[in-house]
């Protein structure tokens, strides 16, 4: 199907960007500039990235994050090769699985930096479960495409996903159960 001119949605493209491996690859130096030609505007994107370290390196910088991970789990979460959100680990699970984790298996999964968004009390509806009012965090995603030629491709916002979850939960995907589809509520400041 990648390889016929029908216009696919997801496009394997999309999905491939979308992974964990390769965001950790664009917050690389020199990775992104590839890109986007200016280097002014490639640094300006990579200062908004979360720190994301690949486990499968054994270089010095490597090892000094995965030891301050271990020191400061509290700061980090493991995430593997997964979509949803499922399967993070965080806290001590993570320590020890740093600890223990095979070189063979090392690559599949990325040590990143833990966000610290802001706290908010929210109503939540789950599918078949009572609402709850909880604290809650949320994660805004903004889509966009970018069709036509290359190098003068139409750029243009598609939507945005405003994903949000029980401040106490360390699990994120809306699919898996642990978050909802929320509503951004846009404050005016006077």
């Amino acid at each position: 199907m990648e390889l016929s001119t029908a216009i696919k949605t997801p496009w394997i493209g999309l999905q491939v960007a979308n992974t964990k491996k390769t965001q950790q690859v664009l917050s690389e130096d020199g990775v992104l500039e590839r890109f986007i030609g200016k280097p002014r505007e490639a640094r300006d994107i990579r200062a908004s990235f979360a720190g994301m370290w690949a486990l499968e390196n054994q270089d010095e910088i490597s090892k000094k994050v995965v030891q301050g991970a271990q020191k400061h789990p509290e700061a980090f979460v493991l995430k593997p090769q997964t979509e949803g959100g499922a399967a993070l680990h965080t806290g001590q699970e993570m320590v020890k699985m740093l600890q223990e984790l095979p070189e063979t298996e090392r690559g599949a999964y990325i040590l990143m930096e833990k966000l610290m968004p802001m706290i908010v009390e929210n109503y939540l509806i789950l599918a078949k479960k009572p609402v709850v009012y909880a604290k809650a965090v949320s994660e805004l995603g903004i889509y966009g495409y970018a069709f036509g030629a290359q190098g003068a491709p139409e750029l243009k916002t598609a939507g945005h996903l405003l994903r949000t979850k029980p401040e106490s939960t360390a699990m994120g995907g809306v699919a898996a159960g642990h978050a909802v589809v929320d509503t951004p509520f846009l404050y005016e400041f006077i």
